[in-house]
Formats: structure tokens, sequence, C-alpha cells
């Protein structure tokens, strides 16, 4: 076991929970900042885990998290809030937090992992915050290079256990499929296990020093929903017809949920900024990855795409990863209601396993 300890926050995330195992699996020493104590107790008896009690404004944690840490992987981040100054809370000022300290302890590396709804901060209030989060992370170390950061921003996550694209998977296990925006719009996706792969590939990594990464999939062109319903047609052996909800009743459906969410205090399920990646054509990694990639040689492999811009390789396991998703979805409808989202235990959601040779090209822009 490696003697070096990397920093996670939000290990017990769905992205946190895949990355953790790895990196487990592979002998490194962690340790993770959590708010539960049940959760803490659980993963006390783990092997190569250690857990620090705390939240991302907890400054005394975050010392003790970073303290002797040679890498730390900054994952927590709100998803969902009643308004910009709560995403703000945790998206904005939990960085701001958690690099200080970072800082503070002289990690080596700084691995940031934002959003691809960065780069259109006008969207939403969660791309607003995580563009402002960008900017204070390269603001805090600008002047003297003090700790060496990476941003990485991936595109939408799908994947085992993942409950964020759940209701749009399971709208695609129907005869009729009720999906946002439209059918010409275009996104990129990335599956929960190459995600991993290239955070993984980031530590230690000094050539990516000081970069901004947009991460996808590879897939030539992204996806459209009328692709994606005609994999899930094939998984389920039925014809999956895409219906597309017009942006005035996702504006008025989002509008009356958000009122009433704020007459009770709560954080509304439905939000129209949500959506409107799904709307609009901004949701796809690159200059290019929304339309045909130009001519070039294909450069697999995640060190040598970090170099220069991919040309994008479509691979036939983009679409073995979103089957093998679907039919998981379909034999667990609703695998987060029907048990804990704890950290080792979860349904038994296994991982769909791709043969390495066919493992997609994981691309990226700088």
């Amino acid at each position: 076991m490696s003697d070096a300890v990397i920093a996670i926050t939000g290990g017990t995330g769905f992205v946190g929970h895949h990355l953790v195992k790895r990196l487990v699996a592979e002998g490194h020493r962690l340790r993770l900042l959590v708010r539960s104590k049940s959760v803490a107790r659980e993963l006390s008896g783990e092997p190569g885990i250690e857990t620090v009690l705390g939240d991302l404004d907890d400054l005394h944690a975050l010392r003790v998290l970073t303290g002797g840490a040679s890498t730390i992987i900054h994952l927590a981040s709100k998803l969902t809030a009643k308004d910009r100054e709560e995403f703000d809370a945790v998206n904005v000022d939990g960085t701001r937090n958690v690099a200080a300290a970072a800082r503070a302890a002289k990690v080596g590396q700084f691995i940031f992992i934002s959003s691809l709804a960065a780069r259109e901060a006008h969207l939403s209030g969660y791309a607003a915050s995580k563009n402002q989060a960008e900017r204070e992370l390269i603001e805090l170390t600008k002047y003297d290079g003090s700790m060496p950061w990476v941003i990485m921003r991936p595109p939408a996550v799908y994947g085992p256990g993942d409950k964020a694209t759940l209701p749009l998977l399971q709208a695609l296990t129907h005869k009729y499929a009720l999906l946002p925006g439209r059918a010409e719009a275009r996104f990129s996706l990335i599956y929960v296990e190459d995600l991993v792969d290239a955070i993984t590939a980031l530590i230690g990594d000094e050539e990516t020093r000081g970069q901004t990464i947009e991460l996808d999939d590879g897939t030539e062109g992204g996806y459209d929903w009328p692709s994606l319903a005609k994999i899930a047609g094939e998984v389920g052996g039925q014809q999956v017809r895409p219906v597309f909800v017009p942006r005035t009743v996702l504006s008025a459906a989002a509008g009356a949920l958000e009122f009433g969410a704020k007459m009770v205090d709560k954080t509304p399920p439905l939000r129209a900024a949500r959506f409107r990646s799904f709307i609009t054509q901004t949701g796809c990694a690159g200059t290019r990855s929304c339309r045909r990639p130009a001519p070039g040689p294909r450069r697999p492999g995640f060190r040598k795409a970090s170099r220069r811009p991919s040309t994008g390789t479509a691979l036939k396991a983009g679409s073995e990863a979103i089957r093998k998703t679907v039919g998981i979805t379909r034999e667990w409808m609703l695998p987060t209601k029907a048990c804990s989202m704890r950290l080792w235990r979860c349904c038994n959601l296994s991982t769909p396993t791709i043969s390495s040779s066919s493992r997609r090209r994981i691309s990226l822009r700088i």
C-alpha cells in the first residue's frame, strides 16, 4: 500500500464511491471527509480508509483532512438548491475553504472536479456557482503558484447508483418516453467508470497542472435523444418513441414547483434551469464534439489526449455502457428507494463490465 495520502471530499456520493473503490483496489491510502457519523463508523473498518467527520464549512475538519496529504480530490458539490445563495454556500465557499486548507497544508496537487456547465454560467445557479468556484481556486494560487491544481469539467455522468440521471433513464424504459427539450439537441455523456479512469490518471500527473480539461467519452457528434431511445429500445425489445415536452410546459411546471417549494422553504424537485442544457445546444464538451470531428489520427488514452485537442473517437463501447446501464435501470427501477446509498452496498448493483479491448477512449479538450 502506498504511504502517500489522497484526501477526498464527496467520497460517499455517486462518483465518489466508484472512485474510492477504485483507489482502494489500487492500494492507495485515502482520507475521506464525511458528514454522517454512521457512515464514518461503517468506513472505519475498511482497510486503507481514514475518515474525518465534518463538512465543507468546518475549517478544523478541513485542516485535519488536508494535513500531510499529497493530493486532494474535491468532488463534493451541491446539485440542487432553493436559490443561488444555497449553491454558492457549498460550491463556491466550500471550494474556497478546501483550497485554502490544502494550500496551508502544502498539499502537492489539488484536483477539482467541476462541471461542463461551468462554461455556460448564465444557464443556472448551479452553472454560475461552479464557474465562480473555478475562478476562486485560480485566484487563490495565481500569484505564488504555491499549490498545483487541475480542473476537470465532466458532462452528464451516468452509471449504476446514479440518482441525477435516473428519471431520464427510467423514461427510456417505457414505450413512450417523455423527454425534455428538442429532438435535435445534442449533448455529451460520460460513463462513471470512464470518469474514474480520467481522475485516477490525473493523480501525480505534472503535465496537466494549471489546466482546465473538458471531458467526454469521444462519441463522434455527441448524443441526441432519438439515438438514446433507439439503444433503450434494443435493450427492452420494444420500440421506444420519444415524446418531447415543449419548453413552455417545462417552464410552467418548473415555475409551479419552485413557487410551491419556496412557500414551504424546500428545494424544488424540478427547476427550469436544470433542463436548459437539454433545450439549448450547449451540452457538449469542446468545440467540435457536437459536430463531425475534423479528419486526423485517433489519439487514444488520457495522457496523450490531454496534451492537445482530440478529434474524438466513436467506439461501440459507448452505446454498450448505455445499454447495460439502461438494462440495470429496467431491473432495479428505483434503486435509491429500495436500498441504502451506503458506500459499499447499493442493492448489489454491479458495474457494467466492458472488455479492455473495447473501452472507450477518453477525449479531452483543453
